[in-house]
């Protein structure tokens, strides 16, 4: 139909009546950087997650270790505690035979002092009775 003066968009934005003038953003233009943005921020926190779930696996790992570490330590000092008990008992029962010894060697002694004394009397009436005749 010739030259109009109505024209589509891409037309007015050619036209030297629209020339310097500022192009209104349509609405998804004006929520591009909103877009942007939000994306920009899912990934920090996309990332920041990553980081935490690592760092909850170490430390689970860490857990792990520990938990087991306690148990060997628990199960050694379990032992330790047994092997005390059997040394205290081996202990006693060393001093009851070390008792036992010295009240056989004390009456060993007692028994063999006995006897000197009884030899020592006999041998001093011994002595005296050689010492009467003498003088006879």
């Amino acid at each position: 139909k010739g030259s109009s003066s109505s024209s589509s968009p891409s037309q007015s934005c050619s036209d030297d009546s629209t020339a310097g003038a500022k192009l209104v953003p349509t609405p998804v233009q004006a929520l591009k950087p909103a877009l942007e943005q939000a994306s920009a921020s899912n990934c920090g926190l996309a990332r920041a997650l990553q980081e935490h779930e690592a760092a909850a696996e170490k430390c689970r790992l860490e857990a792990v270790q520990h938990t087991t570490l306690i148990s060997k330590l628990r199960q050694k000092l379990a032992e330790e505690h047994c092997l005390e008990a059997r040394c205290a008992q081996q202990m006693r029962t060393a001093q009851e035979e070390l008792r036992a010894v010295c009240r056989r060697q004390e009456a060993g002694i007692e028994q063999a002092v006995t006897t000197l004394r009884q030899r020592q009397r006999h041998l001093q009436q011994e002595q005296a009775v050689t010492h009467e005749y003498e003088f006879l």
